[in-house]
């Protein structure tokens, strides 16, 4: 922190931006309490249902007699790589499909994984957490850049804490949602649930991009950010 406070300092056209803008800086869309809200919202869903695989899968695979540490190691590594690989092509992506089609095919991917998860063997499981993590790592740039175009410039600090706290708020209800769900549903019925659940956010962000006139609707308040690419 010393280091940051002493070396990294704010360039000159973003002080004179700032100042030029007046005090309001920058007005944002009339209605980005909503907007912002919709993605917090979906957001910490998104969280949650991720959440479920840290939390959950040791004991996953336990019940599976599969309970070795090394073989969880091994799951969430390839889980947390392939979200991270994902995320060099976030940009490529978002460039061809928006931001509709980013999330349809994030949540495709997540909902796959799910879905493998409950198919036995371990080529399928790798597989499973190589979606999942790929998903992830598609949709949730999407949520931040969205919320910072929505949003006035002078209330940014807090809409990027707002949209970080629906990703802690998402992890921290993640095991008190998916322990009872798993208690009735048992795993496979849990991962069946939240395959259905993703699916669905999926389907959703394909209407978006795919019917005109939904498109043109929800995508009007995005469009400072595209002219800004």
């Amino acid at each position: 922190m010393p280091l940051v406070w002493r070396h990294v300092t704010e360039p000159d056209p973003l002080r004179q931006n700032k100042h030029a803008a007046g005090p309001e800086g920058g007005a944002g869309h009339a209605r980005w309490r909503i907007l912002l809200s919709g993605l917090a919202l979906l957001q910490m869903i998104t969280s949650l249902v991720f959440f479920m695989m840290p939390t959950q899968l040791p004991f996953f695979l336990a019940a599976q007699g599969e309970g070795h540490a090394a073989k969880t190691g091994l799951m969430l590594g390839i889980l947390t790589l392939s979200g991270g690989m994902m995320g060099f092509f976030y940009l490529r992506i978002n460039r061809v499909l928006r931001e509709a089609g980013s999330y349809a095919l994030g949540y495709t991917l997540m909902a796959g994984g799910f879905l493998l998860l409950t198919i036995g063997g371990d080529l399928w499981h790798s597989l499973a957490m190589g979606a999942i993590g790929g998903g992830l790592a598609t949709v949730m740039p999407n949520f931040i850049a969205l919320a910072l175009a929505l949003s006035p410039a002078n209330r940014r600090g807090i809409v990027a804490g707002a949209l970080m706290a629906s990703v802690f708020l998402g992890q921290v209800l993640s095991p008190a949602v998916s322990i009872p769900g798993i208690a009735k549903l048992g795993f496979l019925g849990m991962f069946r649930a939240a395959a259905v659940l993703l699916a669905c956010l999926a389907l959703g962000a394909a209407m978006w991009a795919l019917i005109p006139r939904l498109n043109m609707i929800l995508s009007q308040p995005f469009r400072g950010l595209r002219r800004s690419r």
